[in-house]
């Protein structure tokens, strides 16, 4: 809609029937630019010259200081009135910027959560349209529950917000400072200068849990060949790397320096061991205490084209956490034992599962399957989590019997991380959204 502002009305020095030239402020007035109207702005404007009066919508140019005529009424029958030395001329409003002025609409769907890791950046397209062509403006707030804030307050979780005013595009730089993981509620609000439209988006930081983190293992941080280091001291506050590297089967595994969203990736080809580590696991990767409360995180692509696989294996005896295929059998695989001639469990009875945040430890083979590999979620990343594995002689992504080595895993491998304990449904949530934040919702699961 039109530029609204305050106290503004000035004398018209000349132009007749046609385009303005704008003398002096009135006496207790401001002019135009100091009401704070800009370059092409649109006025819903009043003209008065004695008994004559106009009233209209006009483009403002700073240039020249010249109002463009469009008469909406008049007492010249809706025409122009040609304006003399005592025309005045005043930014107001007309009832019809009330009864027919709909607020402005978004052009693109803004999503309802944005969840990013630390120091990220994120976009929201909001740009929107005025039904009269008017130009429209961009602004935000934010809250945290009774606690406002604004553009000169930012919430804890962001560093610093810019808007392009021109395309309406949003620009959210998160913080890097752990302290400020949580989530607030950002409201994006485009005015038309009367109605303004706003759309509320739930921004959540996330930062990968670092309690119990003994083994971080990234394809950011592999140079392509030899060993996977862990860069866990990277992550913690304690400094410390303590997890054996993993080792990668150059036969079994293609490096891709630039995989999905740009960031490198690790294709599994169908086999054992394609990525493993070994005996000394229990020490450094477990707590010694209580060996098996630990937590395996994996960051992992499958295509549809494999309908049968086994995850989260042992690196010895054929031992596997997950079946994913057809049937309505449980996936997860429980018991006690850690060794078997043909296949044997690599979860405990109180193993959990979580697949994109959501619980799946009670999900059949066919619900594991249609959770990577369905239509709409193959190809895309999604993290695996698994809790208390029975992974005493190590862990590999698949290790099973001979005769089904062509259902070992096939797909991209992002990253693995090993915790010495379970993790929480809440921390479960946040190292997906660490890892969420580096993708589209077309390349990960959001």
């Amino acid at each position: 809609m039109v530029k609204l502002v305050n106290r503004a009305k000035m004398k018209v020095a000349s132009g007749g029937a046609g385009v303005l030239t704008l003398g002096q402020a009135c006496d207790g007035y401001q002019s135009f630019a100091a009401a704070g109207v800009t370059d092409q702005n649109k006025l819903r404007y009043t003209i008065t010259d004695g008994d004559d009066w106009e009233i209209g919508i006009g483009t403002y140019t700073a240039s020249g200081t010249t109002l463009a005529r469009a008469p909406t009424e008049s007492s010249n029958s809706g025409n122009a009135i040609t304006c003399g030395a005592l025309a005045e001329i005043f930014v107001t409003m007309a009832a019809e910027d009330f009864t027919d002025n709909a607020a402005p609409i978004f052009a693109h769907t803004i999503p309802s959560l944005i969840e990013v890791g630390g120091g990220s950046v994120s976009t929201i397209n909001a740009q929107a349209v005025d039904d009269f062509g008017f130009p429209v403006s961009y602004s935000f707030d934010a809250h945290i529950g009774t606690t406002v804030y604004t553009e000169s307050n930012l919430p804890p979780q962001l560093s610093s917000v810019s808007i392009n005013q021109t395309t309406g595009v949003y620009s959210l730089t998160a913080s890097s400072s752990p302290s400020n993981a949580g989530s607030h509620n950002f409201r994006v609000r485009a005015s038309d200068g009367v109605r303004t439209a706003a759309k509320t988006v739930v921004y959540t930081l996330n930062f990968l849990p670092t309690s119990g983190l003994v083994g971080y293992y990234d394809m950011k941080d592999y140079s392509g060949s030899g060993s996977w280091q862990d860069t866990s001291g990277s992550y913690n506050t304690s400094g410390n790397s303590n997890g054996p590297n993993l080792t990668i089967s150059s036969s079994l595994t293609t490096y891709n320096s630039s995989g999905t969203g740009g960031i490198p990736s690790l294709t599994l080809a169908a086999g054992s061991n394609a990525v493993s580590v070994g005996p000394s696991y229990p020490t450094n990767l477990t707590s010694t205490s209580s060996p098996y409360d630990n937590t395996v995180v994996m960051i992992f692509a499958k295509p549809a084209s494999q309908t049968s696989f086994y995850l989260m294996a042992t690196t010895t005896s054929e031992g596997y956490a997950l079946y994913g295929g057809s049937g309505s059998s449980t996936s997860l695989r429980t018991g006690t034992s850690l060794t078997g001639f043909w296949v044997h469990a690599a979860a405990k009875t109180t193993s959990k599962v979580y697949i994109d945040k959501v619980d799946a430890t009670a999900y059949t083979t066919n619900e594991i399957l249609n959770a990577f590999a369905s239509t709409a979620n193959a190809d895309k990343y999604h993290s695996l989590v698994l809790t208390h594995g029975h992974f005493l002689n190590g862990w590999s992504t698949g290790n099973i019997h001979p005769a089904l080595v062509t259902l070992g895993p096939i797909g991209e491998l992002r990253a693995v991380v090993f915790y010495d304990r379970a993790l929480t449904s809440g921390e479960v949530a946040g190292i997906h959204g660490y890892f969420a934040s580096d993708y589209s919702s077309s390349e990960m699961i959001q």
